[in-house]
């Protein structure tokens, strides 16, 4: 799935894996390395039912896996253990009320933001959509990489290609915001 010559799907395997674990880093998983994994584990496991992927941008399919496993994360029951096993598991910080408060309304806030984004870039026309969302995969030289494409394949310059991205996610910006604040 990754390509025919094993190096480099060896490099794009590592490129996935490493944004996957920033993916789940900056959400504040425990473990984001583990939820990598298990990304890749279910993808695999899919691929072995012979489910087919047709998607042309791997990368943004195994984050769909992804913000799945995430929401699965959040929807567990938070981990309850007795005050012995709190103690011999030595953990002796515990957030006060207060702060699991802050802490669950901030996620929540997170949650309705990224709902009001996935709303307004739905609202976007396909073509636009496509090019945002492209815009912004890759890291260092596979990012260059990646927008030098995207600029010849629209047969525009790459000025023009940040220019138009530029304003693409401005409106988005603008949507979102007007989405938050009418929310109640």
């Amino acid at each position: 799935m990754l390509g025919a010559d094993r190096a480099v799907a060896g490099e794009q395997y590592e490129q996935i894996r490493q944004s996957l674990v920033l993916f789940f880093t900056f959400r504040g998983a425990t473990d984001p390395s583990e939820l990598a994994d298990e990304t890749f584990n279910r993808v695999a496991g899919r691929i072995d039912n012979g489910v087919a992927i047709t998607t042309q941008n791997v990368i943004s399919y195994f984050y769909g896996v992804a913000r799945n496993i995430w929401r699965e994360v959040l929807a567990r029951p938070l981990n309850t253990e007795t005050l012995d096993e709190a103690l011999l598991s030595e953990k002796n910080v515990t957030p006060t009320p207060h702060e699991l408060l802050e802490t669950e309304a901030s996620e929540r806030e997170y949650l309705q933001r990224l709902q009001c984004l996935e709303l307004c870039l739905q609202k976007l026309p396909a073509k636009d959509r496509k090019l945002l969302l492209a815009y912004y995969q890759g890291t260092g030289s596979a990012k260059i990489e990646n927008r030098q494409e995207l600029a010849a394949q629209f047969n525009i310059s790459l000025k023009t290609l940040r220019n138009k991205t530029s304003k693409l996610r401005g409106d988005i910006a603008e949507c979102v915001k007007k989405r938050l604040t009418s929310l109640p």
